[in-house]
């Protein structure tokens, strides 16, 4: 929607702030590129973007992806730590919130939009 002085006195705007989204893998292990999903155990929390943007990539790629349901972000962030799963997705401010959890967060490097973050030991 366009801001117009008419619509400022009718309703409050409030400023977009773009997140990331970042791939989140154990040490070692990082995804460098979407083909690097093939044959991986995703774990992400049922009916999400997160779920829809892999399935994508799995149809885009003819990808072969394992899925795990947690009902909530940090039990997929604890999953991939605890080698249940390969790799899980967050929006950049969760991420980085979750991820200090873990043992020496580290940022591995930018691929394109998403950012690899490595957690675990």
């Amino acid at each position: 929607m366009t801001i117009l002085p008419w619509r400022q006195r009718l309703m409050t705007f409030v400023e977009l702030i773009p997140v990331k989204v970042l791939a989140i893998t154990r040490k070692g292990e990082e995804i460098k590129q979407s083909i690097d999903l093939d044959g991986k155990t995703i774990v992400v929390e049922r009916n999400t973007t997160y779920e829809s943007n892999f399935k994508d990539l799995e149809i885009y790629h003819n990808l072969d992806i394992e899925y795990m349901y947690m009902e909530s972000g940090q039990e997929t962030s604890e999953a991939v730590s605890n080698g249940s799963a390969d790799v899980t997705a967050k929006d950049s401010n969760k991420a980085i919130t979750e991820v200090q959890l873990y043992p020496k967060p580290e940022r591995k490097f930018s691929h394109g939009r998403t950012t690899i973050f490595r957690v675990g030991s």
